[in-house]
Parts: C-alpha cells; sequence; structure tokens
C-alpha cells in the first residue's frame, strides 16, 4: 500500500501524506524514500536529516522531497504550518503519532504557556489534537495505518490534478531574456512584466508555494542586467530569515547574468554596480534606495504599512493564507487604503512545489482555518451576544471559521498557534455577537487575575511572568498587589465585520463582555489615534504605556482598563492619576517621538482636580509673554505648568491645531522646525502664545482649583 502512497504523489505531482501509530513501520518507509527531512525531537534511525522541532523555523522557505514528522512528543500548529509546506510535488509525508486514543488527552509543552495562574495544566482544554485526527479522516491524499491495519486509504478518483503550461515570456522584455526563462510558471513571467513597468506601488499577493520571493529576487538581478548602472535596493520584512529567499533568487540571477557580487554581511550584498541591503522595518523608513521589497508585509501593523507606502516605487508581496501572517488586514484595511494612492495588484495562483489541487495543502488550509473567511452579511437585523463554549465552537465547522475568519481581521500578525491556544487555553473564551444568526462581531478575552495572596506575591516578584498581564501592570507599577485578587478579562482581539465598521458593534460587545460576572475588564494594544479613542469612549482608562516601541510595528503598547466595582475603581482611579503624572513627564524624554495624535487622545482621557500653582511673579511673566515683552525661552517653565494643568484638568476649550501645537512643542520638547513639521502648523510660536492666553483667561475664570 505504501508503494500506492509514493506513485500516486509522484504521478500526480502532488503530495501525499500516511498517518501511522506504528513507529518501525514508519521507520521503514522512511528508508524506502531515502531523501527528504525528519522534524522531531530525537533524530530517528533512518537517512533522512533531522531538524529538532525547536528549530522548526529554520524551515522556512526551504524545499524538501519528502518529510517524516515524528508527532509522539510535544509540537505545535505553527510547527505544522512551517513544515507542511515545504514538501515538494511528488514527495510523500509521514506523520508519526501516538495511539489516537491516547494522543486525543495528550499534555503538550505549549499546554505548560497556556497554564497561567491560577490554572493547572490539568484545566487546559484538548480540542486541537481531536480537530487534528479528525481533519485526516476528511479529507483525500491522506492513508491512515494504525492497530495494525490500513484503516483509510485515499479515494484518489476524487482529486483534481492540475495541468502544467509552459510559460510564454513576451516579446521586447526590458529584463533580460535570461531571468525570464529561470521562471518555472505564467504567473512569474507575469510579475517580472509587472515589475519592468512599476513606477509607484505593486501589490503582490499569493498562497505559500507560488514563487513570489523567488521571482522578486529575480527581478532585483534582472533589473541591475538591464540597467546597467548603480542600482541600490532596500529590503525589507518581518524578519530576516523570511526575506531569505529573495537573497537567494538575486543570487541565482546575478550568476545567471555573469555579475560578481559578495556579501559585506547577512543583511548585504555588494556586487558590480549594485547594492542590496536588508534593514528591519522600521529602520528602513530611513533608507533611500532605487527600489523598496516589503516582504511578507502582511506581517507588518498598517500604520507602518501606510508610511513605508510613501517611499515608492515599492513592492509590497504577502503571503494571503500562509503561516508567516494573515492577508486579511493587509487586504481588507491596508489595500484599501492604497486606493488613493494607485496601485497595481497581481495575485499569483499556479503553485510551483507541487501541482494545483494538491490534497495536502487543502488539508493544511482547513484544519488550521489558513482560509477562513468572514461570513457574507447583507444588513444588520438587530443584535444579540454571548460566550460560546469553546467545544460547541470547535464542534461547528461553520460557527468557527466565521468567528475565526474575524478574529484574522483584528491583527496584523496571525500563526496557527493563536487558533491552537483559542482551543486549549483554560482562560481564553470566545464572545460572538450574532445578527440574525450570523456572526458579525468577535472578542477573544483571557481571564486574569483571580490569584491567592502568595500567587499575587509571585507575580510582583517575578521579573518576567506568562501571562496575568494586567495584573502585573499594578502589582509591578502601582505596587498594588491586591488588584491582582481580583477577577477580570483581558481583550485579546476584538474585531467587527469589514461590512459594519464604525456602527457600534464593538461597544455592543464590550458591554455584553460586562455581564461576565468579572471585576474589570482591559486591554493591552498598539497604540493608534483611532484605537485609544475607542477605548477611552467606552469607558476605560489609560494605565500603562510600555517604554519602547514595539521592534516589528513601531507601536507603543498602552494598557487600558475598565473598572466594575467601586472598590476596583478607586485602585484604577489612583492608578490612572499616577499614569498621567508619570506620562506628562516623560513625554519631553522617553516619548519625545511619539505620534502627536496618540499622545494627545491619551491626554485628553484626563479629568482631574489640580491647582494651577503659580507665583504672583510667575503669573506677571506669563502675561509679559502672552503680551511679547518676553520670549518663549524665557518663559518656558511657566507655560509649561499652565500646559500641563490645560491637560490634566481635562479642558478642551483649545482648537485641535493648538493642541497639537502645544504637545509637540511645549511637552515634547520638539525644535520649532520639527514642531512645524510634524504639526503642519507654519505660525508655531504665534499659536503657543494665543493658546497661552486663552489658558490665562480661562484659569483666571474657574478660580482655581480647577476641574
Amino acid at each position: 500500500m505504501f508503494r500506492t502512497v509514493v506513485e500516486r504523489a509522484r504521478a500526480t505531482f502532488q503530495r501525499r501524506m500516511v498517518v501511522t501509530d506504528d513507529a518501525e513501520l514508519a521507520y521503514s518507509w522512511a528508508r524506502e524514500l531515502r531523501t527528504g527531512v525528519q522534524l522531531g525531537w530525537k533524530k530517528l534511525d533512518i537517512p533522512q536529516q533531522h531538524i529538532s522541532i525547536a528549530e522548526s523555523d529554520k524551515m522556512l522557505g526551504k524545499t524538501y522531497p519528502n518529510l517524516i514528522f515524528d508527532m509522539r512528543g510535544s509540537f505545535t500548529a505553527n510547527d505544522l504550518g512551517k513544515a507542511i509546506p515545504t514538501v515538494a510535488g511528488g514527495g510523500v509525508i509521514i506523520l508519526i503519532t501516538p495511539p489516537f486514543e491516547r494522543w486525543v488527552n495528550a499534555t503538550l509543552s505549549y499546554h505548560e504557556k497556556l497554564a497561567i495562574p491560577p490554572y493547572s495544566i490539568e484545566d487546559c482544554r484538548h480540542l486541537f489534537i481531536p480537530r487534528l485526527i479528525r481533519k485526516f479522516y476528511e479529507h483525500e491524499g491522506i492513508w491512515i495505518y494504525r492497530g495494525g491495519k490500513w484503516e483509510k486509504e485515499s479515494i484518489e478518483e476524487e482529486i483534481e490534478v492540475g495541468e502544467r503550461k509552459k510559460p510564454k515570456i513576451p516579446r521586447n522584455t526590458f529584463i533580460p531574456l535570461e531571468i525570464y526563462r529561470i521562471a518555472r510558471t505564467q504567473d512569474q513571467v507575469n510579475v517580472l512584466r509587472a515589475i519592468e513597468e512599476l513606477n509607484g506601488i505593486l501589490v503582490l499577493t499569493a498562497d505559500r508555494g507560488r514563487g513570489k520571493s523567488a521571482v522578486i529576487g529575480l527581478a532585483v538581478a534582472g533589473l541591475r542586467g538591464a540597467l546597467n548602472r548603480k542600482f541600490e535596493v532596500a529590503i525589507t520584512a518581518p524578519s530576516r530569515e523570511q526575506a531569505g529567499v529573495i537573497f537567494d533568487f538575486i543570487e541565482i540571477g546575478l550568476k545567471k547574468l555573469g555579475i560578481p557580487f559578495s556579501y559585506k554581511n547577512e543583511n548585504m550584498l555588494l556586487g558590480k554596480k549594485i547594492k542590496v541591503v536588508y534593514e528591519e522595518p522600521q529602520k528602513v523608513l530611513g533608507r533611500k534606495a532605487d527600489l523598496l521589497v516589503v516582504d511578507e508585509a502582511a506581517g507588518l501593523p498598517l500604520p507602518l504599512l501606510k508610511k513605508l507606502a510613501q517611499k515608492t516605487p515599492v513592492i509590497f508581496s504577502t503571503t494571503v493564507h500562509g503561516y508567516e501572517g494573515s492577508g486579511r488586514t493587509f487586504s481588507i484595511r491596508f489595500m484599501g487604503y492604497l486606493k488613493e494612492l494607485g496601485y497595481v495588484h497581481y495575485h499569483m495562483e499556479e503553485p510551483i512545489r507541487y501541482a494545483a489541487g494538491d490534497p495536502i495543502e487543502k488539508w493544511l488550509f482547513d484544519t488550521l482555518l489558513l482560509d477562513a473567511e468572514p461570513e457574507s452579511v447583507e444588513r444588520l437585523k438587530g443584535l444579540s451576544a454571548r460566550v460560546v463554549p469553546p467545544r460547541e465552537l470547535f464542534s461547528n465547522e461553520r460557527l468557527l471559521r466565521s468567528f475565526f475568519g474575524l478574529l484574522v481581521i483584528a491583527h496584523y500578525k496571525n500563526t496557527p498557534n493563536d487558533l491552537m491556544t483559542l482551543a486549549d487555553a483554560p482562560h481564553h473564551l470566545p464572545l460572538a455577537v450574532f445578527s440574525d444568526g450570523r456572526i458579525v462581531g468577535a472578542v477573544q478575552f483571557a481571564y486574569e487575575g483571580g490569584l491567592s495572596e502568595s500567587q499575587a506575591r509571585e507575580l510582583y516578584e517575578d521579573p518576567k511572568p506568562e501571562g496575568n498581564l494586567i495584573p502585573d501592570i499594578f502589582c509591578k507599577h502601582y505596587a498594588m498587589l491586591e488588584f491582582a485578587r481580583y477577577r477580570g478579562a483581558r481583550i485579546v482581539r476584538i474585531v467587527t465585520h469589514p461590512s459594519f465598521w464604525g456602527r457600534g458593534i464593538g461597544s455592543f460587545a464590550l458591554k455584553e463582555l460586562e455581564r461576565e460576572g468579572v471585576a474589570w475588564v482591559g486591554a493591552s494594544f498598539g497604540a493608534s489615534p483611532r484605537l485609544v479613542s475607542f477605548w477611552i469612549k467606552n469607558g476605560f482608562k489609560p494605565v500603562n504605556i510600555s517604554p519602547f516601541r514595539n521592534p516589528v510595528s513601531g507601536e507603543y503598547s498602552l494598557v487600558v482598563v475598565k473598572p466594575l466595582t467601586q472598590e476596583l475603581k478607586d485602585m484604577v482611579e489612583k492608578a490612572h492619576a499616577e499614569f498621567a503624572k508619570r506620562f506628562l513627564e516623560a513625554l519631553s524624554d522617553v516619548y519625545w517621538d511619539m505620534e502627536i495624535g496618540v499622545a494627545r487622545e491619551i491626554l485628553k482621557s484626563f479629568r482631574f482636580k489640580e491647582e494651577v500653582k503659580l507665583s504672583e511673579l510667575e503669573r506677571i511673566r506669563a502675561e509679559h509673554f502672552i503680551a511679547g515683552r518676553h520670549v518663549y525661552e524665557v518663559d518656558v517653565d511657566v507655560i509649561t505648568k499652565l500646559v500641563k494643568w490645560y491637560f490634566l484638568t481635562g479642558r478642551d476649550f483649545l482648537s485641535e491645531p493648538e493642541e497639537r501645537v502645544l504637545i509637540a512643542k511645549v511637552l515634547q520638547r520638539n525644535t520649532w522646525k520639527v514642531a512645524s513639521e510634524r504639526t503642519g502648523v507654519r505660525e508655531i510660536y504665534e499659536t503657543i502664545r494665543e493658546a497661552i492666553e486663552k489658558i490665562v483667561e480661562r484659569e483666571k475664570n474657574y478660580n482655581l482649583p480647577g476641574g
């Protein structure tokens, strides 16, 4: 029978899979295959190259003739997502598993990360592996041998095999023909042609295994060959490893054209009249180049993508349904934004590693929900919401695909482990918002807190604890260990159906979550003006912001909390007040370059009773500045006092441009030139003087203390 599996794979140039709990038999099959890779914790006595599961990242971008995956130890959904797509057409995948009866309740090392206090590993659910097993039986192209017999054979007649056609090269190409002849599909030829004609923005999308990174590398080499002048290219991606294939094919193309090159370091290729540099996403913003390539762009957040889109010519390349990240945020939000700028979009469909219709690709997409999409909903017909028990969710495929299809829109980086976490984490739960029986809103939340006194003390003393993010903030930053006693819900992701953004569904979901018997609700998110405004509008208080930007997204992470009991209201208000003072002081140092819109939204959340403690002399100096008898630099201390009072007490009588100028110059201490550039206001000095005049006049009328 195994011979049949091999023959079917080779005859169709697709992959086939065998699942077995008979390790010795699997070893004999592996020896028959001879070539390929074995993935597992221990090296097996078989000829294939061994890669430890701990180093499964090394498989990304690689191609192997066969795969033997020893799943008898711990593994994650990410390991599956990384390993399976690396197998080429004609290859066989052998999965060695424990007996299914035992495997369904297996405890994996990943469960240890999910079992945060007060939960233990015994509290973890076991929903992911049963789903995996069920999908083995549902899909064709998969044989199952267990209990000493073939339990399932693939019905091969039901598998369609796509025909591979020889690509046609266009006439009068700009990129040398030697490069075109390397292309293996018509899609790759078409992409080369599109890059030839690029003068603005090209968006290149594909599922894994379509050769998008390879063709970009060939195009870079081809452009150098065509231009025959100094040519500089900047490449960025969420990680250097993800850009590796582009560099590999730049090398192939340059060698084909006889252009010498070498590496100064792993991030810089130098050759005759060519320089190719990899930069981290944030750093590449400051680099000038003839061409910018953003690979696996779906793994980057929207604000950063918008900045990168200004550096034309630029190629945005991304996997739509793959391990690297979901393309939904990219395709819905970013490509919608690009419509204003104008762009060319090309979607690559024909696989390169294997023939079209590959059943193992279909199995992987279905099992890990890589192609999950929100349901089509034409109009709202009332709203209802409920927490869906995970067992119910994972036993209803339509409900699960719709819910998870929404979740992947909520975050720029989604991996198969997100599905595994939702399935097995004891404290993660789904809340769905329904309209006429269809999901139009999704919330994934995690219970935190509810800790004993000793657990709270451990949280306070542990420098990097797993989980309990918000209680940890209160323990470490505000010495409020008692906060950790209260059980709350931290929102991991919240998203509205893209057809109904701005219709109040997110706010409705938050209200429903508040009824779940928790003492507080909170969230941690990459701060943007829109998001900060959303949370504050719904009654949440900022209590902490990260001192460093996320190295990939470039955003500061803000933590917000809404207390639901009186005792917690007092604690949160104290933390919020302390945060306000710290934030105001840090704006001129730690957050001097924070986006003004983000800083303004945070400042607008403050509503404290504060006095402006100006001496008689300070009042006179303020009046002198307003009258033009003093320059700004002489009275900056008094001006700063007044501006801080304005924001701390929640005043809102200044215009938005005035507030933005005060933030940029007075609070963030930018130079006059930089403040003008960042705010778009030319008359910075006059704007500050007029704003201070309004503050002084209003301050008199408020009969301090203010508020």
